[in-house]
């Protein structure tokens, strides 16, 4: 009888000990994506607003307000530049890395590089 008691004082201690454990082991802290706040102002072209809303989407949602995937489209209009104004501009044909280099270009989603 003894040894039932010994027995069951050390499983008694055991679980106890166990939840003592349980109840004061902090939880390790949730990764968060951590996003650098930026907005169109922060950008001096809108070829560079697209080229930082295409390497990471989800932080710079923001850039794009009406999810069209294209970002900062004002500045396309605040941009004084020489591109002809006819519609061969010369941008038809080119890749989209092409496209964003090009001031007078403009990229839109499923129809390729258009004339600013």
């Amino acid at each position: 009888m003894k040894t039932l008691y010994s027995l069951t004082f050390l499983l008694i201690t055991f679980f106890l000990l166990s939840i003592n454990n349980a109840c004061t082991t902090p939880n390790p802290p949730k990764s968060e994506t951590t996003c650098i706040d930026t907005n169109c102002e922060d950008y001096s072209s809108q070829q560079e607003a697209q080229r930082a809303y295409e390497s990471d989407p989800e932080c710079r949602n923001d850039l794009d307000h009406d999810s069209d995937g294209i970002a900062c489209e004002h500045l396309n209009n605040e941009t004084i530049n020489d591109c002809p104004t006819t519609a061969n501009c010369g941008c038809s044909g080119k890749s989209k890395s092409q496209c964003l280099q090009d001031p007078c270009c403009q990229w839109i989603s499923e129809k390729g590089c258009r004339c600013n």
